[in-house]
C-alpha cells in the first residue's frame, strides 16, 4: 500500500509538473505571437523620405518652389498597408505638383506666397488610419469637370445640373478621365485617380476629394490601421460568443428595459430614452423578444465617434483581449455584420462584428418591427420591391423618385456591402446597382447574389458611367440581366427595362411619399 501511495504521489507530482510546463509553453507561445504581431506595425514616417525626395526632384524640374510639411510620422501602420500606400501617395503628390500648384508667377499674381505648400498628415481616428494630403494650389474647376463628363457622354447635361460638387468630383476617379488634353512627363494627361482609388479600396479603405476653388485640394484617405491585430471585447449572446472592436465600443451598462405601447423597447441613456434591440436580432434578423426588466446592454460609437442612439442587449461580457485578425474565406461570401474572424485559445473560430453594419441592420430591424400603417395586412405581399444601390446620393434619389412614381416600393443602400446585408434580411424583386462603389463594388455584389441559392434568380440591373463595350460585357458576364449607362439614362427607357424584368408594380405608392421632390 505504501508503495502504491508513493507511486500515486510521484505520478501526481509529474502531472503537476507537466501541467505547469504546458501553461508555461502556452504563455511563451502567446507572448511570441503577440511580439510577432506587434512587429508588423511600422511608423508612417517610413514612407516619408522617398516622398520628400520626389517632391524635391519634381519641383526643381518644374521650376516651382514647394514645401512638404508632414505630421504624424510616428503613427503606427501595418507594414503591408504602409507598403501599398507608397504608390497612391506618390501619385497624389505628382498631381499636386503638376496640376494643383501654380507657377511662382501665377501664385504671386493671385496674392499667394511664391512657395507652394503640400501638407501630409497621418493619425488614428476611431480605430482607423486617417491620412490627408492637401495643397494650397488653385483647386479643381467643377465646371470643367462637369463639361468634360458631358463631352464624354458620362452624364446628360440635365442630370449634371442636379449633381453636387462632391458628386461631380467623383468623375475624376473614372479610368482615363481628365480635364486636360496635353500630356506631361510628370503625371500624364491628368489625375489618373482611378489608380489611387483602386489601391486604397484593395487595402479596405476609402478616398474622397475636398475642393476649395482657388485655394487648393484635399484628399482624405481612411484605411484600417492593421489587418493583423485588434483589441476586442468578447460578449456572449444566446450561448454564442462574438468579438466587438474595442475602438468602436462606447460603454456597457446594466439598465432597465421598458416596453412601449407600440411594442418596441427602450432604455435610459443619460437624459433621454433610446430604443434597444437584442444584438442577435441585429446580426441575424432573429426573433429574440425583448423582456422588460434588468438587462446588460452595450452602446456603439458611430463612424464619426459619437455614441449611436440605440442600445444592444447581450447576455454577458466574457473579457477583453487582443486577437489576431483573419479574413473570412471568400468562398463563404460576405456575412452580414461580420468583419473578420479569429481563433480562440482552443482554436475555435470567433466572429468579429462589423459595428457599422450592426447599426444599419438595427435600423432596418426597427423599421420591420414597427409598421407604418397599423391597419395594413402584414400577409399582403405585392410585386415591385426594388433595392437601389449607389454611392451618389443624387443618383440614389433620382432613381428612387423615378421608381416611386411608377408605384414600385424602393429601399436604398450606399454601397455593395450595405446592400448585401439588406438582401440577407429583406425580400426584393429587383436589384439596381451602381458598378463603382467602395466596400463592395457592383460586380462583386452581382457575383455574391448569383452565388447565393436563395437570391440567384433575382433580376439585376447594373448602372455605370462606364459605357465601353468591355465594361458592359464584364457586367453581363458577372450575371447582370441588363447594363444601363448613366450617360444615356432615359427615365422611360429605364422603367421599360424594369417592367420587362419584374413586370408592372403591384404595390400601392407609400402614403405621404409620392416620389416628387420636396
Amino acid at each position: 500500500m505504501r508503495q502504491g501511495e508513493t507511486d500515486r504521489a510521484r505520478l501526481g507530482g509529474l502531472l503537476h509538473e507537466l501541467d505547469r510546463m504546458i501553461h508555461t509553453h502556452e504563455a511563451n507561445s502567446e507572448r511570441l505571437h503577440q511580439e510577432v504581431l506587434h512587429a508588423r506595425l511600422r511608423p508612417f514616417g517610413d514612407v516619408v523620405p522617398n516622398l520628400r525626395r520626389l517632391v524635391r526632384d519634381i519641383s526643381a524640374e518644374m521650376g516651382k518652389r514647394v514645401s512638404l510639411v508632414v505630421t504624424g510620422e510616428r503613427t503606427e501602420v501595418d507594414r503591408d498597408i504602409l507598403e501599398k500606400l507608397r504608390a497612391p501617395l506618390e501619385h497624389l503628390l505628382r498631381n499636386a505638383l503638376d496640376h494643383g500648384l501654380e507657377s511662382p508667377a501665377a501664385r504671386v499674381a493671385a496674392g499667394k506666397p511664391e512657395e507652394g505648400t503640400i501638407r501630409l498628415r497621418a493619425w488614428h481616428a476611431n480605430g482607423r488610419l486617417a491620412i490627408t494630403l492637401d495643397d494650397d494650389g488653385n483647386g479643381v474647376s467643377i465646371s470643367a469637370v462637369a463639361e468634360r463628363a458631358i463631352e464624354r457622354g458620362l452624364v446628360q447635361q440635365s442630370t449634371a445640373a442636379l449633381l453636387s460638387d462632391a458628386e461631380i468630383l467623383e468623375f475624376l476617379f473614372l479610368p482615363g478621365f481628365s480635364t486636360r488634353t496635353e500630356v506631361t512627363e510628370i503625371s500624364g494627361r491628368g489625375f489618373g485617380l482611378d489608380v489611387v482609388q483602386s489601391a486604397v479600396h484593395e487595402s479596405g479603405g476609402s478616398v474622397k476629394i475636398e475642393n476649395r476653388p482657388g485655394l487648393g485640394t484635399t484628399f482624405h484617405i481612411a484605411l484600417p490601421v492593421t489587418r493583423s491585430l485588434m483589441r476586442v471585447m468578447r460578449v456572449e449572446i444566446e450561448n454564442e460568443t462574438y468579438a466587438i472592436p474595442l475602438n468602436r465600443l462606447s460603454r456597457i451598462a446594466t439598465v432597465i428595459v421598458t416596453s412601449e405601447p407600440d411594442g418596441s423597447a427602450t432604455v435610459e441613456a443619460g437624459e433621454t430614452r433610446v430604443p434597444v434591440i437584442h444584438l442577435m436580432n441585429a446580426l441575424q434578423s432573429g426573433g429574440t423578444l425583448m423582456q422588460p426588466g434588468p438587462a446588460t446592454v452595450l452602446f456603439l460609437l458611430s463612424e464619426k465617434g459619437h455614441e449611436a442612439p440605440i442600445a444592444f442587449q447581450i447576455d454577458r461580457v466574457v473579457d477583453d483581449t487582443t486577437v489576431a485578425v483573419r479574413q473570412l474565406d471568400p468562398r463563404l461570401g460576405r456575412m452580414a455584420a461580420i468583419a473578420a474572424v479569429t481563433l480562440t485559445e482552443q482554436n475555435v473560430p470567433l466572429l468579429i462584428i462589423e459595428p457599422d453594419d450592426v447599426l444599419r441592420l438595427a435600423q432596418q430591424a426597427q423599421q420591420r418591427n414597427v409598421p407604418s400603417d397599423p391597419n395594413a395586412d402584414p400577409t399582403t405581399v405585392g410585386r415591385g420591391s426594388v433595392l437601389v444601390v449607389d454611392d451618389s446620393g443624387t443618383v440614389r434619389q433620382m432613381l428612387r423618385r423615378t421608381l416611386l412614381r411608377a408605384r414600385y416600393h424602393v429601399a436604398t443602400a450606399e454601397h455593395g456591402a450595405e446592400a448585401w446585408n439588406l438582401l440577407q434580411i429583406q425580400h426584393f424583386d429587383l436589384l439596381v446597382s451602381d458598378v463603382d462603389m467602395p466596400e463592395m463594388n457592383g460586380i462583386e455584389l452581382v457575383e455574391h447574389v448569383r452565388g447565393n441559392s436563395r437570391l440567384s434568380h433575382m433580376p439585376i440591373i447594373l448602372l455605370s458611367y462606364k459605357g465601353r463595350e468591355e465594361d458592359r460585357k464584364r457586367g453581363l458576364e458577372a450575371g447582370a440581366d441588363a447594363y444601363v449607362t448613366k450617360g444615356e439614362f432615359q427615365e422611360q427607357a429605364f422603367l421599360q427595362v424594369v417592367t420587362d424584368l419584374v413586370g408592372p408594380a403591384e404595390l400601392p405608392t407609400p402614403a405621404g411619399d409620392p416620389g416628387e421632390p420636396a
